[in-house]
């Protein structure tokens, strides 16, 4: 059977895309104790009860938290990860006291055009996460549209009597949760 994709399928992204973000967290986190030792502004940062405005809301912050992250772009994730460790202080025992004193992960959003393919990471950079104790959690998003009217179809050539066929979601997520 000869399928081509729906032409009523919207085109999402033409290449994969990423972003990163390191976070460490705690109910007890001062932003300012992480920005120092880490040599890095945060992107974002707040203590325990700061208000925190998302749209048309308002939320509480139920601990402490200081991030740092990239823009989505088509730089890979061990691009963007070493990108963003080369602005952070490399002393190991600064990492060994934040993160025995706080939460510290690794987000990376992986944004895929199409299905069927992935990434990988260098040892030397497991071994960069290792040594500095870093949980790293991936999301994994597919870009392309999920409606099974707007799947794969059979072209017009194909002679077999069968029906549209959706194609299978890739996602994940973090067993952890993000902070």
């Amino acid at each position: 059977m000869h399928l081509k994709m729906s032409d009523e399928k919207k085109t999402f992204i033409e290449h994969d895309e990423f972003c990163v973000s390191l976070t460490v967290s705690g109910d007890d986190l001062d932003p300012d104790e992480i920005t120092r030792p880490l040599g890095a502004s945060p992107t974002k940062a707040c203590r325990l009860g700061d208000a925190i405005p998302r749209r048309n809301h308002t939320f509480t912050a139920k601990s402490g938290s200081w991030s740092i992250s990239t823009e989505r772009s088509t730089s890979d994730v061990e691009k963007q990860l070493i990108e963003l460790f080369a602005k952070l202080n490399t002393d190991l025992e600064v990492w060994r006291s934040l993160t025995s004193r706080y939460d510290a992960e690794l987000f990376c959003g992986v944004f895929l055009s199409w299905f069927g393919h992935g990434f990988s990471m260098s040892p030397s950079l497991h071994r960069l996460l290792a040594e500095r104790n870093l949980l790293i959690t991936f999301d994994i998003y597919d870009e392309y549209d999920h409606d099974a009217n707007q799947c794969l179809k059979p072209s017009a050539d194909d002679t077999s009597d069968s029906t549209t066929q959706s194609m299978p979601r890739i996602g994940g997520g973090s067993p952890h949760g993000r902070r």
